[in-house]
C-alpha cells in the first residue's frame, strides 16, 4: 500500500471543530441542563469536577484529533472527494462504530436510552463536521 499523505493542519482543524461543537452541544443553552439531568448528575458533582477539567478537555482533545486522524486516512483511503461522499463515510463510520460501541456501553452499565440519544447526536454531527472539513483540505 502507497503512503497516505494526510493534511495536518486540516487534522487540527477538524479537531478544534469537534471540540467547539462539543462546547456549544453540552451548554446549559443547548443540551447541557438536559445532559445533566440524563447523566444523572448534580451541579455539585460538576463544580468538583472543574478541578480536573483542564485534564479532561486535554483527554477530549487527543481523543479528537485521533479521532480526526484516523478518519482523514478512511475518507483517503475510499477516495471521498465530494461533500456528500465525505457525509456519508462520516456516517458509516458513526453508525458502525460510534453508534453500535456506545449502545453496549449503555445496555450493560443501565444508562438512560436519552443519554445515549443526546450523546450519539452530538458524536454524530461533530463527525459529519470533522468528515466535511478533512474533504474540503485533503
Amino acid at each position: 500500500m502507497a503512503p497516505i499523505s494526510i493534511n495536518f493542519l486540516a487534522v487540527i482543524v477538524s479537531a478544534v471543530a469537534y471540540m467547539v461543537i462539543g462546547a456549544v452541544w453540552y451548554s446549559p443553552v443547548v443540551f447541557g441542563k438536559m445532559w445533566i439531568k440524563f447523566a444523572g448528575i448534580t451541579q455539585k458533582d460538576i463544580d468538583i469536577q472543574k478541578k480536573t477539567m483542564p485534564k479532561i478537555y486535554g483527554f477530549a482533545f487527543v481523543g479528537a484529533l485521533i479521532t480526526s486522524y484516523i478518519l482523514a486516512i478512511i475518507l483517503k483511503l475510499v477516495d471521498a472527494t465530494t461533500l456528500i461522499g465525505a457525509l456519508q463515510i462520516g456516517f458509516l463510520v458513526w453508525l458502525g462504530f460510534m453508534a453500535t460501541t456506545t449502545l453496549s456501553t449503555v445496555l450493560f452499565e443501565g444508562k438512560k436510552q436519552e443519554l445515549y440519544l443526546l450523546n450519539n447526536g452530538y458524536n454524530l454531527v461533530a463527525l459529519l463536521t470533522a468528515a466535511a472539513i478533512l474533504t474540503v483540505w485533503i
